[in-house]
């Protein structure tokens, strides 16, 4: 394992308290590495600006496949996953793996640090997490929306039933935590979720919870 996938997976599992696994890929899947029907849906993406992300993020799945000792053709698997996310962010594409019976989602976002305008808030925060945002000082502002951005993209993958919900649907109950709980409006799901900042990135992994 990479020193960043030890990182990751350490982080998850001591924050979540359930085991997962990490991989990241650095650099694309060789169209020539893929399988048949791998390479039947890379044909309908190869001309199109998805077609180098689909390829980092195909390396990055079929690292964790073959750490778990899955079978590493990606071409039948769909997403939002029960047991598998995946997220891309310019040279980088990270998957996540858990198979705990306690899970019925997961869900994993990266982001390279840049910087994020205020009035973005107001389209994926509620308004306990902007009160939060708008509270801290400008130095720390963009750091901490660029994290709950990844926060609520984690928490959108990790919900299997997301199909017409957006990120404002899916609740911090304390976005000042670096892990902690999050809820959809009066549903009863569970969702648990940390993050972390290492070097020029930011990581977020969420867990639907069985109830």
């Amino acid at each position: 394992m990479s020193a960043l996938e030890v990182q990751i997976e350490n982080m998850l599992n001591a924050s979540l308290a359930v085991p997962m696994r990490v991989a990241v890929a650095t650099a694309i899947l060789e169209p020539s590495a893929l399988t048949t029907a791998e390479q039947a849906k890379f044909g309908e993406l190869a001309r199109t600006a998805r077609a180098k992300s689909w390829l980092m993020g195909r390396a990055a799945l079929k690292g964790l496949l073959n750490k778990i000792g899955r079978d590493p053709d990606t071409a039948e698997l769909a997403f939002p996953n029960k047991e598998l996310s995946l997220s891309h962010s310019g040279e980088l594409a990270i998957a996540v793996f858990s198979d705990s019976k306690f899970v019925s989602g997961v869900g994993v976002d990266v982001e390279f640090v840049r910087i994020v305008k205020p009035g973005t808030a107001r389209f994926f925060l509620v308004e306990h997490e902007q009160t939060y945002i708008f509270a801290l000082p400008d130095s720390e502002r963009s750091i901490e929306l660029l994290r709950l951005w990844t926060v609520k993209e984690s928490l959108f993958k990790a919900d299997i039933n997301n199909n017409g919900r957006g990120l404002k649907n899916y609740t911090a109950l304390d976005p000042k935590s670096l892990s902690g709980k999050a809820s959809i409006g009066d549903n009863n799901s569970e969702f648990c979720y940390a993050s972390v900042q290492l070097d020029s990135l930011v990581i977020s992994g969420a867990l639907n919870m069985v109830n």
